[in-house]
């Protein structure tokens, strides 16, 4: 069952699914829909700037099919460039979990681009200062796309499509990119300097302490993110000791390696949830 919600100025969408056994899938898939059932798994998929939810939702049919419930939302530029209206979304999509009952369930983070790491950071900070959401349990995250340090042409064009440009998306791309160039000259700075007024995500998620695993599925082609970006977060992840699994392909573009790869991703993305409920459950 699907079911689109508007709380607050936010649009979000939440599938119950009510899967079965399948008696001609194989004995390791219907393992992981039996387990997964049992733990009344949830997924909660924050998408990249601007994605529609036609294209998030087939990404959440990977873990509905398998008997998790899910949660989207697709993040637009004023939730990832304001940062009170960042903090604000993210609290709200955390209050999501409780309101439907979701906070006693193990929770999945299925994030993607940029975008998706910046509103992610904001609910991360919620679990780990806010008491509010201290029974909200993470299972694991999964990085799609990401994260990259951004640079003035990667900023511009993730916020600005090469789709159908007119006078004024021009107009507005110019005066963005001068604002973008300024920004990350300043980023530049405080890190040279090592002031800390101006939080940088990218650096953030180098250091921040989920305490759960984490999948990175990212490409050598992605014209916005760097593999080399997603490389170097995943060395000083493992060099803190973070259980980290990826996957990095050599041809798939930005936000579309379930589109070239679709069984390698599935593969990676069910493979995942089993160790991450191995793992919860080893611990119990």
């Amino acid at each position: 069952m699907a079911a689109d919600n508007d709380t607050d100025d936010i649009e979000y969408y939440v599938t119950f699914p009510a899967p079965t056994l399948g008696a001609d899938a194989d004995d390791e898939f219907n393992a992981l829909k039996g387990s997964l059932q049992k733990n009344e798994t949830a997924v909660m998929l924050v998408g990249w700037m601007g994605c529609e939810d036609k294209y998030l939702a087939k990404y959440s049919k990977i873990y509905e099919s398998v008997g998790c419930t899910t949660i989207r939302y697709s993040p637009t530029n004023s939730d990832i460039y304001r940062g009170q209206k960042t903090s604000e979304v993210a609290k709200k999509l955390l209050d999501v979990l409780i309101e439907m009952n979701l906070s006693d369930n193990p929770v999945l983070f299925h994030i993607f681009s940029n975008g998706g790491c910046r509103l992610y950071n904001a609910m991360r900070n919620e679990l780990q200062n806010n008491s509010s959401f201290e029974e909200i349990e993470q299972l694991g995250v999964v990085y799609d796309s990401a994260p990259g340090n951004p640079t003035v042409s990667q900023i511009v064009l993730s916020t600005f499509p090469a789709n159908n440009p007119n006078m004024l998306s021009t107009l507005l791309k110019v005066g963005f990119y001068v604002f973008a160039a300024a920004y990350v000259g300043f980023l530049s700075l405080s890190r040279l300097f090592g002031w800390k007024v101006v939080p940088c995500t990218y650096d953030e998620m180098i250091y921040h302490q989920d305490g759960c695993p984490e999948l990175y599925l990212f490409s050598k082609t992605d014209a916005l993110i760097a593999a080399s970006d997603v490389e170097y977060v995943i060395t000083r992840r493992q060099m803190q000791g973070v259980d980290i699994t990826f996957q990095c392909w050599d041809d798939s573009k930005h936000v579309q390696h379930f589109r070239t790869h679709r069984e390698g991703y599935m593969k990676q993305c069910y493979d995942f949830l089993m160790k991450c409920l191995k793992r919860a459950n080893d611990e119990d």
